[in-house]
């Protein structure tokens, strides 16, 4: 596939080395997605499978400075983000209790989906927007699978992290500083509502490292945060709760295998007269062969102790790929989800799968 890139490149010259660019690229996915348990009705008291079609094309600008003192700075933006931080998002929720009640227009939107700014110097990085927690950055996740994702549950639940995409599109900080080939993170998200009246009184911190040596990565990190968001439905309750984790990943013959650990309490659920212990691990593999052919698995487990009882939920999904060359690769997957929720309520056995092309420009 011949790419053709309308980037618009703004070279400025100023005293000393300072320079500034602007940088046009994208993406877009077309294909078919199939699922085998959708709600049927609203209270979803009875599911039913169906195909769709997935489509999405994305435009991203990247830009990137240079100051007279040699700090670098940029921003990136999606078309879709800009619109939305022009003339706002909307929402659903009530004040009190969080049910879904009113609709409110925030004018100003939520600012995670205003881009990404970020300031790089001898002291690190620090970036603003839609960012992945510290913790996130040192253990990581597993290889996404599918063509579309297929919900993204190779990504393990992280408070700290995942309320910026799975709930309210909050921004975080992220400073992320290098030595001696370990590398620092650390994150704070304040989970605000955007602009508006309605304040959430909640914050998430969040810290990690990672080090590589002779082929090895290794991964550790802490969160604490006040809203809680559950690894397998990615709903969210509004209760205090702190997290660690570990992961390691090595290649063995051009296989790179990796596994996380994550354990988290939940404290003082009203509902579960006490605290909810969260066990998560998994295990993941990617190989990508010379001719073009990429294969890809992972295994996850979550499991919930109550004071009452005990629950699992098992994630499995395996996926392909096939480079085309010049941007353009085929992709598809399967992902079956079976167990309980944290609450003990059947997530039924759920299969996923899709199939179809992604484009890069």
């Amino acid at each position: 596939m011949k790419k053709v890139l309308f980037a618009t490149s703004a070279l400025v010259a100023f005293a000393g080395a300072a320079s500034a660019e602007v940088a046009v690229s994208g993406d877009a996915r077309i294909g078919m997605r199939y699922d085998s348990d959708l709600c049927a009705n609203a209270a979803c008291t009875t599911t039913d499978s169906a195909w769709n079609v997935v489509n999405r094309a994305r435009v991203k600008f990247t830009m990137t400075g240079t100051s007279d003192s040699g700090l670098e700075f940029g921003a990136e933006v999606r078309a879709e983000e800009a619109q939305r931080a022009r003339y706002g998002s909307q929402f659903s929720i009530d004040e009190t209790d969080g049910t879904i009640v009113n609709t409110y227009a925030i004018r100003n939107g939520l600012s995670a989906d205003k881009g990404i700014v970020w300031v790089s110097g001898t002291y690190g990085k620090l970036t603003a927007g839609d960012i992945d927690s510290g913790m996130e950055n040192a253990l990581g996740d597993l290889p996404e699978i599918g063509m579309s994702g297929l919900d993204y549950l190779n990504e393990f639940g992280y408070s700290s992290s995942d309320f910026d995409d799975s709930l309210y599109s909050e921004a975080g900080l992220l400073y992320e500083y290098s030595i001696n080939g370990v590398k620092l993170f650390a994150s704070f998200m304040d989970q605000n509502i955007g602009y508006s009246a309605i304040d959430r009184d909640n914050n998430a911190y969040s810290l990690g490292a990672k080090y590589e040596m002779a082929g090895y990565e290794f991964g550790i990190g802490y969160e604490k945060s006040d809203f809680y968001i559950d690894p397998v439905t990615f709903a969210g309750i509004p209760y205090e709760n702190t997290s660690w984790g570990i992961s390691a990943a090595t290649v063995f013959n051009e296989v790179k295998v990796k596994g996380i650990y994550v354990t988290s309490t939940v404290k003082d659920i009203p509902t579960l007269t006490g605290d909810l212990d969260v066990d998560q691990f998994g295990v993941g593999a990617e190989y990508k062969m010379a001719n073009g052919v990429g294969l890809a698995g992972y295994w996850r487990r979550v499991a919930y102790d109550t004071p009452a009882d005990e629950f699992t939920a098992d994630i499995v999904g395996v996926g392909a790929s096939y480079d085309l060359g010049g941007g353009a690769t085929v992709k598809g997957g399967v992902v079956n989800v079976s167990g309980d929720d944290a609450l003990g309520s059947s997530l039924s056995d759920r299969t996923m799968a899709d199939f179809g092309l992604v484009f890069k420009f």
